[in-house]
């Protein structure tokens, strides 16, 4: 008979394999920031989900929404979980424009070794744009990601999560009424961005390559990060962190 499997204990993925977190500090700091907000029962599924799918909450690859009750994950999330199948074998994104150049529809392909036949997904512009600025800025990347995100869920069967693209605009409406007083939600143009991100995770590794900090700590501050849900509060904690730890910030993309 196997062990019976601590209800809390948190298995996180890494590029290393799998790691195992001491149970109280793992389900603290996932509380405390990927799930910040949710009950028990919420915190639960989430790491239940979490294990299933073999997202790691501290990559950003999933996340949990108090607002909505959503389990979400991102478009790398899932195509970290295709990387690590053996049986992933390719993916192609190609986007169909109109003669003024503005996105008609992105068309995903995906291949994996055990099929003879490719998962083929299209997604149409009009049915997912939304009137945040990244959308207004970045129409043909986005309604990609919306293919690749449901193009990649199908091949992998991956389940119990949605996608920021796939959602609508006021997912809120949508919910069943909670105990808890609602939330104010946040404007689609103050959310946090990727370009911050990306500038977040270039600090922390190069902070970490010259020993200003341990891996612990670079993985405990890229969750703090992912925690925030505006685009000015991401930008004043990457601005103390850059701080903190006296390193001029790497790459810094914003307004580009």
């Amino acid at each position: 008979m196997e062990p019976e499997q601590n209800p809390t204990q948190v298995a996180l993925y890494t590029p290393q394999g799998v790691s195992t977190w001491d149970t109280a500090e793992g389900v603290s700091a996932i509380k405390q920031t990927v799930a910040k907000g949710a009950s028990d029962a919420q915190l639960a599924m989430f790491l239940q989900v979490a294990r299933a799918t073999g997202l790691n909450p501290f990559l950003r690859e999933i996340w949990f929404v108090a607002q909505t009750g959503m389990i979400m994950a991102g478009r790398d999330g899932y195509l970290a979980a295709a990387n690590r199948n053996p049986q992933f074998d390719g993916m192609e994104t190609r986007v169909e424009r109109d003669e003024k150049g503005k996105p008609i529809k992105a068309v995903c392909t995906v291949w994996r070794k055990d099929r003879a036949h490719p998962i083929v997904v299209e997604a149409y512009f009009s049915e997912y744009v939304k009137t945040s600025n990244v959308w207004q800025q970045y129409p043909s990347a986005m309604i990609a990601k919306v293919a690749e995100v449901m193009a990649l869920k199908r091949s992998f069967s991956i389940n119990g999560v949605v996608s920021e693209e796939e959602v609508s605009q006021t997912p809120y409406q949508q919910l069943p009424p909670s105990d808890e007083p609602p939330q104010e939600a946040v404007e689609p143009q103050n959310l946090p961005r990727e370009d911050q991100y990306e500038r977040l995770d270039n600090l922390l590794a190069l902070a970490e390559q010259q020993g200003v900090i341990t891996p612990k700590q670079r993985l405990t501050s890229r969750a703090k990060g992912s925690a925030f849900k505006t685009s000015d509060g991401l930008e004043e904690y990457i601005e103390k962190v850059a701080a903190k730890v006296k390193i001029e910030e790497p790459i810094n993309t914003q307004g580009e």
